[in-house]
């Protein structure tokens, strides 16, 4: 029942806006939501409150305000809040889902009644497959899942089922269906050579791929012999389209809801080994690379989905490939995470050999897209000379400026820039291999500190900097007292002394009750991180790696200023307030592109 309203909408099409629509992204046009657990909690659009007592569930696919009583889908929401018509606000929604608008025309229904017929033939081909599967000619195909550890259990719940060899299918539907009907749901193909129709899957396990709503409306087929292709698939028909699908979707959308974990593996044998091991949460992708349609329809259940690929080289392409894909519609709070497999594994080996606790602890230690962005831009690649490490920066910087989102782009900023830094300079040893070192990012409360013991520590090894960063170090302040009262004492050290060198400096400190703090600026630790703060360094390796740090450090201290600005304009939202936000943010935002 659509919300007890009675209309000359198929029932059908109604139920593919609400799949292309989540009540939240409809809602929020008009309403500021915040999760909170499974459900979005707001102030109500019907009545004047000032505690939130509007919530919209997207799993259950309803608003409900606890103060007004109002209680609906998006169709109603859209009715209510616009004033419009039933058929109105289905108009306006279908419009905004990419639907052609239904006008219940003599074509609109002969569309729809084909559809059906085709909805028809599909049902009657699965449950043909499933008993076949349980008769005599399948007893090898279910021999063969129960040997793969695939229970009896899952074996029904994914109707799975088996096509014999022959035109059997052909023969039993067509007392029920037209030809062209069974042919254009890709149950039986045509020769192109005249000759007649044929069973489109023979001596194949069958795995029904389901819609949205659980029908059934193409299928995959893998050969329980050496036949070939090992699997085949439905080609796309008016029913089909794999890039919007997901294998399993239906079956494992509201487990993954209440879990607030969505798995997305690369086979159908990877999703029923592991729910048959009780792993319920899981989809795949239908043989080619994660899509923006896939993605959106996993973010309308949970917010960072989790991609299981091979740990060869292929399989980080792969992730690569779909990072790169996904990167324009970024938007805040929404992502993926990437899981890497033991070389030649894939998830269904994993579960066999070590149970669900196995791929729960691989999932656990998953990377982030930023993670797999960076590491497969540097792993792997000689970055010996500034021209390759500026190449690197220049693909970094092309891929970001895809991401439409402005916040997510200017996160996605800061977060390559420390990244650039830290492996080009902390690990400047690495460089020439091309490896990605252990903890490559250090704690952000930390790196404030030695960037300034890196900025001292360089000085100290090469006085002669001092013309060249004079002004620049003169104006800063460190948080830290004893550093900053060293840095003071190093200034007027060097200006008033011509000729000092590294150990004039030492013994000054070390006369001093400074010299235990002073022995770390220049100790075999720090220069870890900065290869270029070294006495062997040359001059011009001094100046490079000194103004590199200077620019980090005040990209931190914009960042902190720029937070501090948001605080006030907050309790202050004045225009001078704003403004001065506004112009931080725009000094900052552009930081990695300098």
């Amino acid at each position: 029942m659509d919300w007890f309203i009675k209309v000359p909408f198929p029932k059908e099409y109604l139920n593919e806006i609400r799949n292309r629509l989540s009540v939240s992204s409809v809602v929020s046009k008009k309403v500021k939501l915040n999760k909170r657990g499974k459900e979005y909690l707001g102030l109500s659009p019907f009545n004047v409150e000032k505690t939130p007592s509007f919530t919209v569930n997207d799993n259950e696919g309803f608003y409900k305000c606890f103060s007004s009583g109002e209680f609906g889908d998006i169709f109603t929401f859209i009715m209510k809040t616009e004033g419009l018509s039933f058929p109105e606000a289905v108009e306006k929604l279908a419009l905004e889902a990419g639907l052609e608008v239904f006008k219940n025309t003599q074509e609109d229904n002969r569309i729809l009644n084909h559809r059906k017929l085709l909805y028809n033939a599909l049902e009657c081909a699965t449950t043909f497959f499933q008993n076949e599967l349980f008769g005599f000619s399948g007893k090898y195909a279910k021999k063969y899942l129960l040997d793969r550890g695939i229970t009896e259990e899952v074996i029904k719940k994914f109707r799975l089922g088996f096509a014999p060899k022959g035109n059997n299918l052909k023969f039993e539907l067509i007392k029920k269906f037209p030809e062209k009907i069974l042919v254009e749901a890709k149950l039986l193909g045509i020769p192109t050579d005249g000759r007649d129709s044929f069973d489109f899957f023979r001596n194949r396990i069958m795995f029904p791929i389901f819609d949205f709503n659980g029908k059934p409306i193409a299928f995959g087929g893998r050969v329980i012999d050496n036949g070939q292709p090992k699997y085949l698939n439905s080609p796309e028909t008016p029913l089909f389209s794999k890039g919007s699908l997901l294998y399993g979707y239906n079956l494992a959308r509201e487990t993954a809801f209440n879990q607030k974990e969505f798995i997305v593996t690369e086979g159908y044998m990877d999703v029923l080994s592991m729910v048959s091991k009780g792993k319920s949460n899981v989809v795949a992708s239908l043989g080619t690379a994660l899509t923006e349609m896939q993605i959106k329809r996993l973010w309308k259940t949970v917010p960072e989905p989790t991609l299981c690929f091979d740990g060869d080289k292929a399989g980080r392409k792969a992730a690569l490939r779909v990072a790169e894909r996904i990167l324009p519609v970024l938007k805040p709070g929404y992502s993926i995470n990437f899981t890497l497999l033991p070389l030649g594994k894939d998830p269904d080996d994993i579960v066999k050999e070590g149970g669900v606790g196995e791929i729960n602890n691989l999932i656990s230690n998953s990377l982030s897209l930023c993670e797999i962005i960076w590491n497969n831009k540097v792993e792997g690649r000689s970055l010996d000379t500034p021209e390759r490490r500026a190449a690197v920066k220049s693909e970094l910087k092309n891929l970001i400026d895809t991401i439409e989102n402005k916040d997510v782009h200017s996160e996605y900023k800061w977060y390559m820039n420390e990244q650039y830094y830290n492996y080009f300079r902390n690990n400047k040893k690495n460089v020439s291999q091309g490896e990605i070192p252990p903890n490559s990012v250090m704690p952000v409360d930390s790196v404030r500190d030695i960037r300034h013991r890196i900025l001292i520590s360089t000085l100290i090894n090469h006085p002669e900097l001092l013309d060249y960063i004079e002004e620049r170090i003169g104006v800063m302040h460190f948080q830290n007292s004893i550093l900053n009262h060293i840095r003071q004492e190093i200034l007027k050290i060097i200006s008033k002394n011509n000729k000092v060198d590294r150990l004039f400096i030492r013994e000054y400190f070390i006369s001093s009750d400074l010299g235990t703090e002073f022995d770390k600026l220049i100790s075999k630790d720090l220069y870890v991180h900065a290869a270029f703060a070294r006495p062997e360094a040359t001059l011009e390796e001094a100046k490079e790696g000194w103004d590199d740090t200077h620019h980090l450090c005040q990209i931190e201290g914009l960042k902190s200023h720029i937070k501090d600005a948001s605080g006030d304009f907050v309790e202050d939202p004045s225009i001078a307030s704003f403004e001065r936000f506004r112009q931080l943010f725009d000094e900052g935002k552009n930081s990695f592109d300098n």
